[in-house]
């Protein structure tokens, strides 16, 4: 009875110590991401501690046995073959890591706990377990697509057909949901209520889930691109499928009226020559666009336009006149329009000008002067082609007539050829809107007009020369034929060239000269011109007639001045005089005019008389001598001196200048010695006479050769001239120069003393 009721006492303490004993047990974090590190701790009250035995980490079975890992003091930790390598035990015991979390790792965990309480000397063992945590592990989504589109795809469907689409999300946990939508330009629209999922569960705690997407296509559909979405709710993680390219394949909508030709309206529109043209085909909307092919048109360049949405060929070509008329055409083809080939065309009306041409008649040359000069010649100009049809127009000179109608042809008439035509550039001009708007289309033709030579003579320094001057003739001409031959002629004089100088004209000379100018035409045979020049040569002559004769001093007397020249129109100036006594001239002034008339004349107006006469090309004067008759005069203006002085046996000359008219002869000097008393002595054989001078020389002087001497002269008119000289003693007396130096003679200054005196 007492070893029972011991033994009750016992397992009273037992129990009552081991329900003191509390387990704890924590998982850090519960919920875990794949790959990730998560611990977990077993926690037990600290007056134990040396009493462990043992701790157990235990999965799922928390059995007395079962262990992950256990840890014993004094032993090595021992680790479950699922975890060894990523697992250790710390915290003395208490915390156990694992890292590098997997599916496998998905369970209930707890920990065990196992000590030893002595009682009565005698070991008691105690196990006590924690409560269960469950540890979960997340895994993102393996792979996502859409059935036989991995990597992207396009599928073509025809309007109404279904579109079947399967989504697979795989080996996920927890299991993903998927969503479809389909976007044009990252503007995403759900589209899962036409979607069906099933989730299936695989091994390992990993998850799989199928979407299928089931619809009718419209060509509203077409250009979207369709995906799923898989979502792990838990996790978050979110991620999209490959795409798949919706081509719906239909017609254009107005497949009536396509295709569409643009860029040219060969109603309102206008092409022209040579420019760059653009026709543009276009057809909006089907799918695929329209296949667009251009026939009938001018070689070009086609270059592709299309948009997303409409099919578009432009054709460039340059226009030419060849494509006017021509229709060009585009071809659509669809495959899905009904019928699958649709046309359009328009015809080509491209503004170009016409070709010109012209010519004259008669036939170039024309002739333009002599008797069988060419009349009513005519221009004739045609055009052939251009678009739209060209008015003609001639532009050539003011006074030619236009006949003809402003349309494919056109005459220009000109009445009289002129020399002014030749090289005359006349044209024909064509006009239609092509050449409004890109200038004058015209063709030129250059008249070639024959004439005779047009000559022109003229003279250097002009055709007014003086006598005795020369005149250089010069003839220039221009014709048509160019090459002209030249004559010069005077009278009975010729000779060949344009150049020739004639000397010392006189006044014989004046008259007509000619420049004879020849060509030679091919047509029209030889072609001559002559041209005149009147030269005249001026002169002028100038003289003075004495109308009264045996003039003497008292008379009055008349000059005129005669002139005879070319020009006859006569402009006399002022008479001059130089008096016959001396050289200085003297201007007669207010004696203009053709005469001079003088009254009362005495010898002192004896000399030479001038006139002066202007005719406008020469300037001349005639002179003449007024002879005046009357006695010998003393000259009055030059006189030897009456009264000498001369030394015994030395020289004397008197001298006696006079003026008269008759100049007296040799014989008509009478020198003569006056004595006393009145007496006189013929010493004329002493004197030498010429003219108007008169000189008595005396020699080796002698005493008796002193004294007065008397010249008398006589012309036959009037009063005989009586001059008186006289001759008187002289003697030298050097002056201031000493004995030894003095000359004889002459050379130094000397006293004179006179003796005898003269009385008169």
């Amino acid at each position: 009875m007492d070893r029972i009721l011991l033994l009750l006492v016992v397992f009273l303490l037992v129990y009552l110590l081991a329900a003191d004993v509390e387990v704890d047990f924590t998982l850090t974090p519960n919920r875990v991401k794949e790959s990730m590190t998560f611990s977990m701790e077993c926690k037990y009250p600290e007056k134990i501690h040396n009493m462990m035995e043992y701790v157990l980490f235990q999965k799922d079975e928390l059995t007395e046995k079962n262990y992950i890992a256990r840890h014993a003091e004094g032993s090595e930790d021992d680790y479950d073959v699922s975890i060894k390598g990523r697992a250790t035990i710390g915290h003395g015991g208490r915390e156990l890591t694992i890292v590098n979390a997997s599916v496998e790792d998905v369970g209930l965990y707890g920990c065990r706990i196992s000590y030893v309480q002595e009682i009565q000397n005698q070991n008691q063992f105690y196990q006590n377990a924690s409560q269960k945590v469950l540890l979960d592990v997340e895994v993102d989504i393996e792979s996502l697509s859409i059935e036989n589109c991995s990597h992207g795809c396009s599928r073509n469907f025809t309007v109404e057909e279904q579109l079947k689409l399967t989504c697979t999300a795989k080996r996920s946990r927890p299991a993903a949901t998927i969503n479809w939508f389909k976007h044009k330009r990252n503007e995403y629209i759900d589209i899962g209520g036409d979607s069906i999922s099933n989730v299936t569960a695989v091994d390992n705690y990993l998850f799989t889930t199928i979407s299928h997407l089931i619809f009718n296509v419209t060509e509203l559909d077409n250009g979207f691109r369709i995906i799923c979405q898989a979502n792990n709710t838990v996790t978050g993680e979110t991620r999209n499928s490959s795409e798949v390219y919706l081509n719906i394949l239909f017609p254009p909508p107005e497949w009536s009226s396509v295709p569409i030709l643009s860029r040219y309206n060969q109603v309102a529109d206008t092409m022209y020559d040579g420019d760059i043209e653009n026709l543009t085909c276009s057809v909006a909307g089907g799918n695929p666009l329209s296949q667009l092919t251009w026939s009938g048109c001018p070689n070009g360049s086609q270059t592709a336009l299309s948009s997303s949405t409409e099919a578009v060929v432009q054709l460039q070509f340059v226009a030419s006149a060849s494509h006017h008329g021509s229709v060009c055409t585009c071809t659509a083809f669809q495959k899905y329009a009904s019928p699958q080939e649709r046309s359009s065309n328009v015809t080509l009306l491209i503004a170009h000008p016409p070709n010109l041409d012209i010519w004259a008649s008669p036939p170039l040359p024309w002739l333009a002067t002599g008797d069988n000069a060419t009349i009513n010649a005519t221009l004739n100009c045609t055009a052939t082609g251009g678009y739209p049809p060209a008015t003609l127009s001639w532009m050539c000179k003011e006074n030619s007539t236009q006949n003809g109608t402003e349309g494919p042809s056109l005459m220009s008439v000109v009445p009289i050829v002129g020399v002014d035509d030749d090289k005359l550039v006349c044209v024909c001009e064509a006009r239609n809107s092509y050449t409004a708007v890109k200038g004058r289309v015209f063709k030129a033709i250059q008249l070639d007009v024959e004439y005779h030579p047009q000559l022109k003579l003229t003279a250097l320094p002009g055709n007014m020369v003086n006598e005795h001057d020369s005149v250089r003739l010069m003839c220039s001409g221009y014709g048509n034929p160019s090459n002209i031959t030249y004559r010069l002629g005077h009278g009975e004089w010729s000779m060949i060239g344009s150049n020739q100088t004639i000397l010392n004209l006189n006044r014989t000379d004046t008259g007509n000269y000619s420049c004879t100018g020849a060509s030679k035409s091919s047509r029209y045979g030889q072609l001559i011109t002559v041209q005149y020049l009147p030269i005249t040569v001026n002169y002028l002559d100038v003289q003075i007639a004495i109308l009264e004769t045996n003039l003497m001093e008292g008379d009055n007397v008349t000059l005129e001045c005669q002139a005879e020249g070319v020009p006859s129109l006569y402009d006399f100036k002022d008479w001059t005089f130089q008096s016959y006594f001396m050289s200085d001239t003297q201007l007669l002034n207010g004696t203009r005019g053709r005469t001079l008339h003088l009254e009362n004349i005495n010898y002192m107006e004896s000399g030479t008389y001038t006139c002066v006469v202007n005719n406008s090309a020469l300037v001349r004067q005639g002179s003449k001598l007024l002879p005046i008759l009357h006695s010998p005069k003393l000259h009055p203006y030059r006189q030897a001196s009456q009264q000498v002085a001369a030394p015994v046996n030395g020289n004397v000359t008197l001298s006696l200048y006079i003026v008269a008219n008759p100049e007296p002869k040799h014989d008509d000097f009478v020198w003569t010695k006056v004595k006393p008393g009145n007496a006189s002595r013929n010493v004329s054989e002493l004197a030498s006479s010429d003219g108007l001078v008169s000189n008595l020389t005396i020699g080796n002087v002698k005493e008796s050769d002193y004294g007065e001497y008397c010249c008398e002269v006589a012309n036959g008119i009037g009063e005989k001239l009586k001059a008186h000289h006289c001759v008187q003693q002289a003697y030298m007396r050097f002056l201031d120069v000493p004995q030894q130096s003095r000359p004889k003679f002459n050379g130094f200054p000397l006293s004179v003393v006179a003796s005898p005196k003269c009385s008169w």
